[in-house]
């Protein structure tokens, strides 16, 4: 029973990082856009 409990708890963990990875990667990628990057 744990054990579920423990994998439910990582997928929300998961789901939710992702969603916030998304939208910070999303903001982040507009602005390097607008910023010449030197290599």
């Amino acid at each position: 029973m744990s054990s579920i409990l423990l994998i439910a708890f990582l997928v929300l963990i998961i789901s939710i990082d992702w969603y916030i990875g998304n939208q910070f990667n999303q903001s982040i990628y507009s602005d390097i856009n607008q910023i010449p990057r030197k290599k």
